[in-house]
């Protein structure tokens, strides 16, 4: 695959390092730990509460908005090939691996540089609540969050301020167009395959895993909500007892069928960048996508029944 291109300009370059030499340590670790609030298991376990726990309605569409952003984030990604600022600037320190088991100057398991996912991510998710919810903590959040990510990432040595920028401009356009997408196309089929069809086009040029991720996630978290209003329809849980119950089972799903799926293949192929294992990782994450938000509803409402809905 390509090993990506080269571009930035000198004044990032020169912010990057100087967060690096002047910040204390103790707050790039802090700026480290800020990540995960665009990272994959953070954001599942919030959607997972609110989708399964809190607002079924509101799941579905902060979980759209985030897989579209980062599906048309990774898809930009492979379009421009930029690569991070510690490929090339020997006085930029990676602080911060994307893939620790994988070596850091592997792009296709790195991912590009152009835009941050991250700061997409972020927006998508806690913008979008800012922009839901009518409590002022919230919109503060959607604001602050998105701002202490980008700087995270930064700070890291991972993305240049203009990833940075470009990640939140995506996130933006995602939250303000999709819902207008949403109202024009009312049939949920029409809408669901219109955005599988024009996001499969990635498959014609994409070389990194985070687009395969971000596709298969997208495609089985659209087919999912399908067969749920079909044939599930589960109610939001009542407790917090019950909503915690609800998340520790999904995430506890969603690491088994993680590392479950792989067990198939040996590591040289998941690792290499063939269409066959493109195909592969696509599939796993829609299978991922699918349980979490369509079987998963249908088990735990069969086990509240079970239990005569005491962790409702």
């Amino acid at each position: 695959m390509s090993e990506g291109v080269t571009f930035y300009f000198d004044w990032e370059v020169k912010l990057i390092v100087w967060l690096q030499t002047y910040l204390p340590d103790a707050v790039l670790a802090v700026l480290s730990f800020c990540s995960v609030f665009g990272e994959e298991k953070l954001l599942i376990a919030v959607v997972g509460l609110i989708y399964w726990g809190i607002d079924k309605k509101l799941g579905i569409y902060i979980t759209e908005n985030m897989l579209v952003a980062a599906t048309s984030s990774s898809m930009i990604k492979n379009t421009f090939f930029r690569r991070r600022p510690y490929f090339d600037n020997p006085d930029i320190k990676c602080l911060r691996i994307v893939k620790k088991n994988r070596d850091i100057y592997d792009a296709a398991a790195q991912g590009f540089s152009f835009p941050s996912i991250h700061s997409c991510n972020s927006v998508a998710m806690f913008t979008t609540l800012g922009r839901y919810s009518d409590k002022k903590i919230f919109k503060i959040l959607g604001i602050v969050i998105p701002l202490i990510v980008g700087l995270s990432r930064v700070s890291m040595g991972v993305h240049y301020p203009t990833d940075v920028l470009a990640g939140w401009s995506m996130g933006i356009i995602v939250i303000l167009v999709l819902p207008a997408v949403r109202d024009k196309i009312k049939d949920r089929r029409i809408y669901s395959l219109v955005l599988i069809l024009l996001y499969s086009s990635g498959f014609l040029y994409c070389q990194s895993e985070d687009y395969f991720t971000g596709f298969g996630l997208m495609t089985g978290n659209l087919l999912a909500i399908l067969f749920e209003e079909k044939y599930v329809r589960f109610e939001t849980a009542k407790s917090w007892t019950g909503r915690i119950a609800r998340v520790i089972g999904g995430m506890a799903i969603f690491m088994l069928l993680s590392a479950g799926l792989k067990l198939p293949f040996d590591k040289e192929f998941l690792e290499s960048v063939s269409l066959a294992s493109h195909i592969v990782r696509t599939l796993r994450y829609a299978i991922i996508g699918f349980t979490g938000f369509g079987l998963y509803p249908m088990l735990f409402m069969a086990v509240e029944r079970r239990l005569g809905n005491s962790v409702k």
